[in-house]
């Protein structure tokens, strides 16, 4: 740190003060994300190709038929899902989950219930889609023009190469 001063008349003072300090080089700051990534725990954001997340409404987040929807990223307590075993489990620590009767159907509904390791909360990563244990995927309804806002319900449905059928599990770091 450097600190300098200039003298005015009148007996003013004019100080300056410059920090500089060493950046990371590019692997370093690779670790540095990495090890993030790591410390930032297993609750990741589930986002869409359109950069919305699956989100729980706080008003229902903690309660056993709670619904799931789209909504923008921001990181909040009920946007982060683990992926654990087969299942995804929010920060509330209820499982994403499918009606029990609708498991096969197009059009299951979806939603959050206590985790119970049962084929309704049971999903697996398969290009880039999100296939449950009946065999269909995590699915925005399409082609509703509004497929992709704020508060678009989900449900599962034959499996497509759809962008209305794509998720990431990932970290955030922000818009």
């Amino acid at each position: 740190m450097r600190i300098s001063s200039l003298f005015l008349a009148g007996g003013l003072t004019l100080a300056s003060v410059t920090a500089t300090a060493d950046l990371p080089d590019k692997d370093k700051l690779g670790a540095l994300r990495s090890a993030l990534q790591t410390k930032m725990g297993e609750y990741k954001l589930l986002q869409n190709r359109a950069g919305r997340c699956l989100d729980a409404p706080p008003d229902t987040a903690n309660n056993n038929g709670g619904r799931v929807i789209l909504w923008d990223c921001h990181n909040g307590n009920f946007q982060r899902w683990k992926y654990e075993n087969g299942k995804l489990i929010n920060s509330s620590g209820k499982c994403l989950d499918v009606v029990a009767p609708e498991l096969h159907k197009n059009g299951g509904h979806v939603q959050l219930w206590d985790c119970n390791g049962g084929p309704t909360q049971q999903w697996q990563f398969e290009n880039g889609r999100l296939r449950s244990a009946g065999g269909k995927c995590l699915d925005i309804p399409a082609p509703n023009p509004n497929w992709n806002v704020n508060g678009a319900s989900l449900q599962i449905w034959d499996c497509l190469n759809s962008d209305n059928q794509k998720f990431e599990h990932k970290v955030w770091w922000g818009k």
